[in-house]
């Protein structure tokens, strides 16, 4: 028995998933924690991401923020952002970590941050049509750096627990084995996909789903040295939910979770404030749609209240059945970049993407074709080769690896199944975006995910290098923490 499965059976009575066995809610004052949370909310007119068209916003349906955790154990500080955004590129990431390490004294490896992919946010990539706002840009290291440097400021005795639940009806593996009439030519003319994203709902062609979903909710507690509780921190494994009104600004059910959480927390605080946080986890072929069902209609909103209710509901009654660690939790951190490879055009398929845009002209591109063609021509001017940095973030027996792309469900399984640690996330979307992260296997398969884009680039067998580097990193962490 590995380290990682004894730590899951010495678990709390009645909690279901993994729990950090110490009883009792004491803080030491060696072990420190705070919140902080910045409005991150865009004006009206920026582009929205998370569409092959360009959309404007119009209106606020609800804010968006970025949010920080800060732990302090002993001299070592530590901090995990999460900000409500679709993806943010490194170099904003970067700018921020800059920001941090000379205002907060985190060392830049002990600093997580990722975006949450709400499809309802600000364009901060370019990525299909829509390009980013430059001011909104400019602006964004700072005030992710403002969130951080107030959960610094706000640091107190705490105590902290860790443990997982499930909510297994809300995750659906997108991608599908459907008959060969259900298949399509993909942008570049090629009939070679074997499975399709998104097919049509309740379908008789649909045979099978071509990747597994991960139902664990796994969450991380604070609480203040009364006992009153601090933070809570969740991942699951979910794409985003959407339903929204067109043109609407809003966190998407990450946002509804966060003030669904807090309502409940507040009621034990003592009116001290608390925080929220829900990241994503390893969803690049995950949605919120059961696609051997009926499509059903729901009004804006609906259905994100109801998943965010359901998640929200389970994380709390993690955090509430918690053995919060009487031991100061050591807080450590490990980076490491990669080497990859980019899937660049031949100049062929450069040339003939160009002749296409030409012949369309002005205006937005309307078929995928055309957009697909915008998209080589763009890519072309990539790199052959490109650096992706790997995260891994240490407190105690949890850990959260970092990953900068949308990932596939199976990758964060292999990585949580092979983990030491016996509380470990993988969030996608973190430190930095690289485009979508198939298995190697997936790739043979084609499909909406692996079309060379400049959201889907990296080489096929980029996965196989990520666990390559992970790994070790994961079982150096656990050997140093005893």
């Amino acid at each position: 028995m590995n380290r990682r499965d004894f730590l899951r059976r010495m678990t709390v009575a009645g909690v279901g998933g993994m729990m950090a066995a110490t009883a009792g809610h004491a803080a030491s004052a060696s072990f420190r924690a705070g919140i902080g949370r910045r409005d991150i909310t865009p004006p009206m007119g920026v582009s929205l991401a998370g569409h092959t068209t360009d959309r404007k916003a119009r209106s606020v349906h609800d804010p968006l923020h970025a949010c920080c955790i800060a732990m302090e154990s002993g001299n070592t500080r530590a901090a995990v952002v999460t900000v409500d955004l679709c993806m943010v590129p490194r170099d904003v990431f970067d700018a921020a970590r800059r920001l941090v390490v000379e205002r907060c004294g985190i060392p830049p490896e002990h600093l997580m941050m990722s975006a949450t992919h709400t499809h309802t946010g600000p364009a901060v990539t370019p990525l299909f049509q829509s390009d980013p706002d430059p001011a909104y840009v400019a602006a964004l290291p700072g005030c992710i750096a403002d969130a951080v440097e107030q959960a610094v400021r706000a640091l107190e005795p705490a105590a902290f627990a860790f443990g997982s639940g499930t909510v297994p009806d809300e995750v659906f593996n997108r991608r599908w084995f459907v008959t060969p009439a259900l298949l399509r030519p993909d942008p570049f003319g090629n009939t070679v996909d074997r499975v399709r994203m998104n097919p049509p709902q309740g379908d008789r062609g649909l045979v099978c789903p071509a990747g597994p979903t991960d139902p664990e909710v796994v969450v991380w507690g604070f609480r203040r040295a009364d006992g009153s509780p601090l933070a809570l921190l969740a991942c699951y494994a979910l794409h985003y939910v959407g339903g929204v009104e067109d043109g609407a600004v809003s966190a998407d059910y990450f946002g509804r979770f966060r003030a669904m959480v807090e309502e409940t927390l507040a009621r034990e605080s003592g009116g001290r404030p608390v925080l929220a946080m829900l990241a994503n986890g390893a969803s690049g072929d995950i949605n919120n749609i059961n696609w051997p069902g009926q499509p059903v209609r729901y009004q804006p909103y609906e259905k994100m209240e109801s998943v965010a209710r359901k998640v929200a509901d389970e994380a709390l009654r993690v955090y509430g059945s918690a053995g919060w660690q009487e031991q100061v939790p050591r807080v450590r951190g490990r980076v490491v970049e990669i080497e990859a490879g980019v899937r660049l055009p031949r100049p062929d398929e450069v040339d003939r993407a160009r002749a296409m845009l030409a012949q369309v002209g002005e205006g937005p591109l309307k078929t995928w074709e055309e957009i697909y063609a915008r998209e080589t021509v763009l890519l072309a001017d990539y790199p052959g080769k490109v650096r992706v940095p790997l995260y891994v973030l240490g407190i105690g027996d949890a850990c959260a690896v970092g990953l900068p792309c949308e990932a596939f469900c199976r990758i964060g399984l292999t990585i949580k199944r092979a983990s030491p640690c016996a509380g470990t996330m993988v969030i996608g979307l973190a430190n930095g975006y690289y485009g979508y992260l198939p298995t190697t296997e997936q790739h043979l398969l084609g499909g909406y995910e692996t079309w060379r884009a400049r959201s889907s680039y990296l080489a096929p067998d980029t996965d196989e290098a990520v666990l390559r580097a992970v790994l070790p990193l994961l079982n150096d962490m656990a050997a140093d923490d005893h």
